[in-house]
């Protein structure tokens, strides 16, 4: 087995942990905030595994953007992205395409967020 390999599988391993235990956590915090503030409607919306697909995809391809940009591969795209209007058009392209899908979704029944019902908090 490689070296590096090892390390780099490690790195994986580690970030996954520590983005996990940095949800649990905020799931945890959210979760005790609205049991001692109940009027705090706004923040009352829980995410759907539909929802945490959903921004899971929105997340790699913001990862896989950003990375393509700092390859600066030959491409016309990627020359398109490595400059700032790219790059903003690139977020812009994000954000607009992942609240087409959570729309399509939800009329498809499969909502990102829904109120929370009694068994929730």
């Amino acid at each position: 087995m490689n070296a590096s390999v090892t390390g780099a599988t490690l790195i994986v391993i580690g970030l996954v942990a520590i983005v996990a235990a940095l949800i649990s956590f905020g799931l945890w915090v959210g979760r005790a905030w609205l049991r001692r503030h109940p009027h705090a409607q706004p923040g009352r919306h829980i995410t759907t595994p539909t929802g945490l697909l959903l921004y899971g995809f929105q997340t790699l391809l913001l990862f896989v953007g950003l990375v393509a940009r700092q390859l600066q591969i030959f491409g016309e795209f990627w020359k398109f992205l490595n400059t700032s209007g790219g790059l903003i058009a690139y977020f812009v392209a994000l954000i607009v395409g992942s609240s087409i899908v959570a729309a399509v979704l939800a009329k498809l029944g499969r909502p990102v967020s829904r109120e929370p019902g009694e068994h929730d908090v």
